[in-house]
Order: C-alpha cells, then sequence, then structure tokens
C-alpha cells in the first residue's frame, strides 16, 4: 500500500512497517497473516486506523496482551 510519506516510518529504527492484505473479518487467511506479522513483532501497543482495522487488531492486541490505539 502507498502513502505519501511511508519513507519516513520505515527509516525509523523503532518502527516497523508490514503492510498486510485483509479483506474482513470472514478473510481467514488475511487475519493469520496479520497475527503472524503482529506475534512475530512482537510490539508495545498497536496503532490503527478506521474501524475495520480496530475490530481486525482488538481480538489479536487481547490474545497478545497488546493495548491497541484506534484511530
Amino acid at each position: 500500500h502507498k502513502f505519501a510519506k511511508r519513507n519516513l516510518l520505515e527509516s525509523h529504527p523503532r518502527i516497523r512497517v508490514s503492510p498486510v492484505d485483509v479483506r474482513g473479518a470472514w478473510d481467514i487467511p488475511g487475519v493469520r497473516r496479520l497475527r503472524r506479522a503482529i506475534g512475530e513483532f512482537g510490539p508495545d501497543i498497536l496503532h490503527v486506523h478506521l474501524a475495520r482495522a480496530a475490530q481486525l487488531a482488538a481480538p489479536i492486541g487481547r490474545r497478545l496482551g497488546v493495548p491497541v490505539i484506534a484511530k
């Protein structure tokens, strides 16, 4: 996915940009990819945007004990 200032995020030493294509909660393989990406990285927080991202991230955050911040 493209966004204007992606290079600033990717160059930050404590930020990992890992786009994961998930079409919705019904996209089981996509949800698994998202859960695996989050689990492998081991973040301190999950910062997500929009309702769908929050709905997908909240259960993963709860399972991993990671707070989810949704905007």
